[in-house]
């Protein structure tokens, strides 16, 4: 019986698919491959400034914390000019009322130092006649009929005299209580409108170091869209900062594999080409649509695969190049 090649061909051939379809689709359980990859920081601001200073340039390393530029905002200067204005203006109004107040408060106590004195001097009077009164009536004698009633007469003068003179000096205390009230209420409304104002020259000082632009990350400065001198608008892109190191990987599971993972998971990431290079990283979010893995991913790349796409957050200290290929294990 001769043995036909063909049919240990087409053997040979389905057993090759096989091993290729089973390759592509399961890479394992808790195995899939991806890309270490770079997500610039873009530099703006939300207010319209002029770029006073530029300290950077296409292509220059800057460390995170480094001046990018240095803006400049004429309207904080402005307000906070009328701000201040506005304080000394009060303290003059303050003031002013104070010293009117207090020249009303010196009249009163003049004034009723003067009637004080008039009413006391009045009082003497009639005390001294009282008495010269009362000596003549001892000389000449209780039968004279025209010193009958004179000293009662005089007493409830001085007596009327002597309330006057209260009755004057409870006014006045009141009248004193008016104005002391008029001078602690017109203070304290000042120093209620001052710091108010104080707190709106706060909120503009808290402005001002947002005019100096500072690198949030380690990288290179891969665009500078703009210029000395020049005025930008809100929300522009200034500057485009790309990281050294990579910062997330983009990982693809093969559309037919289910690997058990949930978001916050821990990965452990491994380089294809350089299997020392290791670390851990954490799973921040995975795409619902299915997407054609790139060339570089693919175990055969004459044949089209999709998957979807997990990301993954890379530490600052990580070990690996940008683009390079990352095999991760759950």
């Amino acid at each position: 019986m001769k043995f036909n090649l063909l049919y240990l061909l087409i053997a040979v051939a389905a057993a090759a698919c096989y091993w290729i379809v089973r390759d592509l689709s399961s890479q394992g359980e808790h195995i899939f491959f991806g890309a270490a990859e770079t997500e610039g920081r873009i530099i703006n601001v939300d207010f319209p400034a002029l770029v006073q200073t530029l300290y950077v340039q296409p292509g220059m390393e800057v460390t995170k914390g480094d001046t990018l530029a240095l803006l400049f905002r004429a309207e904080l200067d402005r307000k906070t000019q009328e701000y201040l204005i506005e304080i000394r203006q009060l303290a003059t109004e303050q003031q002013a009322k104070a010293d009117l107040l207090q020249k009303d408060r010196d009249l009163l106590l003049a004034k009723q130092t003067a009637q004080t004195k008039e009413l006391e001097a009045d009082i003497k009077i009639l005390e001294t006649e009282t008495v010269i009164q009362s000596n003549l009536k001892n000389i000449v004698g209780a039968s004279q009929s025209n010193s009958t009633g004179q000293p009662n007469l005089k007493a409830q003068q001085i007596a009327a005299l002597q309330e006057s003179v209260r009755q004057s000096a409870l006014q006045m205390q009141e009248q004193l209580l008016q104005i002391n009230t008029q001078l602690k209420t017109n203070r304290e409304i000042t120093q209620v409108k001052t710091a108010q104002i104080q707190q709106n020259i706060g909120f503009l000082n808290a402005e001002k170091p947002r005019l100096a632009l500072i690198s949030p990350i380690d990288g290179y400065i891969e665009q500078v869209n703009a210029a000395t001198n020049e005025m930008v608008q809100p929300y522009r892109e200034l500057f485009k900062i790309n990281p050294q190191k990579p910062n997330k990987v983009i990982g693809f599971i093969h559309e037919s594999t289910q690997i058990p993972f949930r978001i916050g998971d821990t990965v452990y990431l491994v380089s294809v080409s350089r299997p020392d290079k290791q670390c851990s990283a954490r799973i921040n979010g995975v795409s619902p649509k299915m997407v054609e893995l790139p060339f570089r991913l693919r175990k055969f790349t004459e044949v089209r695969t999709w998957g979807r796409e997990v990301y993954i957050q890379l530490p600052e200290d990580n070990p690996f190049f940008i683009g390079e290929k990352i095999m991760a294990k759950i």
